[in-house]
């Protein structure tokens, strides 16, 4: 994008392109208007829609998929907001409620990273590694859920984030924010 008063480049570039052709860790808008995340899973690509009439929903995009997206890239951050902490649950614990929600994860042995994830249904809720893009099983270890959260890109400033989708009012559905 380019600022209109400088010429300066501003933000992530945003690129129209074939869902076929997005890799994993990518941040895309679809043609319904919905957000989501390109994740990888076992040799498929798989859409993780955050945002929308759907949301959160996952599906494996088939190869012959014509679909176009628009791609913000991989440069995006997705983080807690306003103190919305739900609870903590271990692994294996009944009443866990992963969906629609963000889930930061500490491993039982020290040392190890903490990790970020997004969830949603399926057979049994499938787990978006926000730093891998990896889908994986149940997080192990210590829970966070977090009933609000935010995905923000780069700005036109050197640390301005400029946030594009939110997680839904409780009871609603995720929204993006109009630009």
């Amino acid at each position: 994008m380019i600022d209109t008063g400088t010429g300066d480049k501003v933000g992530p570039t945003l690129i129209i392109k074939p869902l076929t052709e997005c890799s994993a860790g990518e941040l895309i808008r679809l043609t319904s208007g919905a957000w989501a995340i390109v994740a990888h899973d076992s040799k498929a690509r798989r859409i993780f829609v955050i945002s929308g009439d759907d949301a959160p929903v996952t599906f494996v995009l088939p190869e012959d998929n014509r679909e176009s997206c628009l791609s913000y890239g991989t440069g995006f951050r997705v983080v807690s907001v306003r103190a919305s902490f739900v609870g903590i649950h271990t692994y294996g614990r009944e009443g866990f409620d992963p969906i629609g929600k963000l889930i930061v994860s500490r491993p039982f042995v020290n040392g190890e990273r903490t990790r970020r994830y997004f969830a949603a249904p399926a057979d049994q809720p499938l787990f978006l590694d926000l730093d891998s893009f990896q889908i994986v099983s149940e997080p192990r270890g210590y829970r966070a859920s977090f009933q609000d959260w935010e995905v923000s890109i780069s700005g036109p400033g050197p640390h301005e984030m400029v946030t594009l989708v939110t997680s839904p009012v409780r009871g609603s559905r995720p929204r993006a924010l109009s630009a």
